[in-house]
């Protein structure tokens, strides 16, 4: 177990961790970002992006939020669906998400992320029907003109499959990729893109894939390569305190304040990033 405190009100708690581990000495807490979790009902991501479907023939893909049980992900909040139709043999069909605000007065122009911090990229994914490898993609803005050329701008390649047990079927799971892996990017300070592509050589021509809590953040890298997957743990309700005393019930707060709980250690279960109160 390891304490986790905070200062000043958070709503969402990041896990930190404050003894010393064999494999940790070089330890450094980055709180992830959240891309994505959709929970405004918005294709807009947190960073202010827009994101959107190839519509045009031959390959389509199509995007909408999803809030009813069984379709989004846990007992609240929104997901996204991609509806894929690529029919012809070798062709693909693609979804993008931008990773800043289109500059003002300057339309299709996006400003760049600097990305430099964090060291993997996460989210959870299902499909319907089940989908043995989801192309993934990151676009670098080399001319830092705003705008992505294929042939001009970089380009890295990934696939789901190396990261995840199994197919993308109709449960969720959760993929965790190394930025490292993305090996064409050499500059992680002007990210413009990240792409998900439907290619019509896996048997799922045409589907529905589900998009959730897409994050980038840092982790050890001992932890970072890890590829099992454990339940993860609720925090110990118990050991919540406010200011060093135990709390059953959130107060009124008042300047800066301390908060501290119990939880599992990144460590002991790579597939935590944060939990919130």
């Amino acid at each position: 177990m390891r304490k986790i405190l905070f200062f000043c009100l958070l709503f969402t708690a990041f896990l930190n961790r404050l003894s010393g581990a064999e494999d940790g000495a070089d330890y450094k807490f980055i709180p992830p970002l959240v891309l994505c979790d959709y929970n405004d009902e918005s294709t807009i991501n947190n960073l202010g992006g827009i994101s959107g479907g190839d519509a045009q023939l031959p390959g389509t893909a199509y995007a909408a939020i999803v809030s009813d049980n069984g379709f989004r992900r846990g007992e609240y909040g929104s997901a996204l669906r991609i509806d894929y139709d690529v029919p012809l043999p070798g062709d693909y069909s693609f979804y993008w998400i931008k990773m800043g605000k289109e500059l003002y007065g300057k339309p299709g122009v996006t400003a760049a992320f600097d990305a430099g911090l964090y060291n993997y990229l996460s989210f959870w994914i299902k499909g319907d029907p089940d989908i043995k490898n989801v192309k993934i993609e990151v676009h670098q803005d080399t001319d830092n003109n705003g705008i992505f050329v294929f042939g001009k701008d970089a380009s890295a390649v990934v696939y789901t499959d190396p990261y995840m047990n199994g197919a993308v079927d109709k449960g969720w799971k959760k993929v965790v990729m190394p930025l490292a892996d993305f090996t064409a990017i050499k500059d992680w300070s002007r990210i413009i893109e990240i792409v998900f592509v439907f290619e019509n050589k896996n048997g799922t021509p045409k589907g529905a894939l589900y998009l959730d809590d897409m994050i980038l953040g840092y982790r050890p890298p001992l932890v970072l390569i890890s590829k099992g997957v454990k339940e993860i743990a609720a925090p110990v309700e118990s050991s919540f305190k406010v200011n060093g005393v135990n709390s059953k019930q959130c107060l009124t707060f008042k300047g800066s304040n301390t908060l501290a709980i119990n939880t599992e250690s990144v460590y002991d279960n790579p597939y935590i990033e944060s939990f919130r109160f």
